[in-house]
């Protein structure tokens, strides 16, 4: 293998802030932690400076196979670890990213990270209220549907990602929300009452923006499915679709343009915040007067 000017990679290394990247350093920054090595100490063993390991971690910096196979050695990196950083080495310079079963927490580590550095969040749902919405009784009933027991890691995860709304620095949130996912009772009316009325709250404190499509509206540029937009300071929007068993993450400036197309019609022919905010409010009460009978 030929001998690797890490310096200068510091320096000379491709910027990128790509979901397979950000994934990438995810992986390398989860081994590192895991074998207790201090990025001063992996940069040692290489023979470079601990800021350039933390550019890699960000998924700031792509690394060759050459380079991230020296990388994994000085880790210690079993043949498992190696082979599954490797192939998302390989896989760098491809457009768009499509996961699905095991590989699914990957999808949503990557999507925290967007989360806390996007500058806006665009979440348009026909069937539910977004997650960085949803109250814990609400996401419990959505998590848990279907299935006996289980714990609530999930839930609290959840609940955690919604910490990003009350930071100064933080994300304006827009929720283009289809008319049935207000009307639906997800955990019966109760929980739906809740929800619906924590909903009010945010509008009305002006953390988040709610924009709701009547009923009325007929066929609309969301019928083919939810879709969530984050948008950054310095870099280009990126998609990311949830599916039950499957997700993609969209990164392709051609393909994220029809997204962006939808927004923006969406938003002409949903209510105003107003309207909206006076329909939720309605629906509550609605759910509200169904548990008191």
């Amino acid at each position: 293998m030929k001998k690797i000017h890490w310096a200068s990679l510091c320096y000379m290394a491709k910027a990128s802030r790509s979901p397979r990247a950000r994934t990438l350093g995810n992986a390398i920054r989860a081994l590192r932690e895991s074998k207790s090595l201090p990025a001063r100490e992996v940069a040692r063993r290489i023979s470079t400076y601990a800021p350039f390991i933390g550019r890699v971690e960000s998924g700031t910096k792509l690394l060759t196979v050459d380079e991230a196979s020296v990388l994994l050695g000085a880790l210690e990196a079993s043949p498992e670890q190696r082979n599954r950083i490797l192939d998302l080495v390989r896989d760098l310079d491809r457009p768009n990213w499509h996961l699905s079963g095991a590989n699914l927490p990957d999808q949503l580590e990557t999507l925290i990270m967007y989360e806390r550095e996007a500058t806006q969040i665009t979440e348009v749902s026909l069937m539910l209220i977004p997650g960085l919405l949803q109250t814990g009784d609400y996401a419990r009933a959505v998590i848990h549907s279907g299935r006996e027991g289980g714990d609530d890691t999930l839930v609290y995860t959840r609940l955690g990602r919604q910490e990003i709304l009350n930071k100064p620095s933080g994300p304006r949130f827009v929720g283009i929300l289809d008319e049935g996912a207000v009307r639906r009772e997800v955990g019966g009316p109760d929980v739906m009452a809740h929800q619906l009325g924590h909903l009010t709250k945010l509008m009305r404190e002006g953390t988040i923006d709610i924009r709701v499509l009547p009923v009325s509206l007929g066929v609309h540029a969301a019928m083919s499915g939810s879709f969530w937009i984050g948008e950054f300071a310095d870099a280009t929007p990126i998609v990311h679709l949830e599916h039950l068993a499957h997700g993609s993450f969209i990164d392709e400036p051609s393909d994220v343009e029809p997204f962006l197309t939808a927004r923006s019609n969406l938003l002409a022919a949903a209510l105003d915040s107003a309207e909206s905010a006076d329909l939720i409010a309605a629906a509550a009460e609605r759910h509200a007067r169904d548990e008191a009978r």
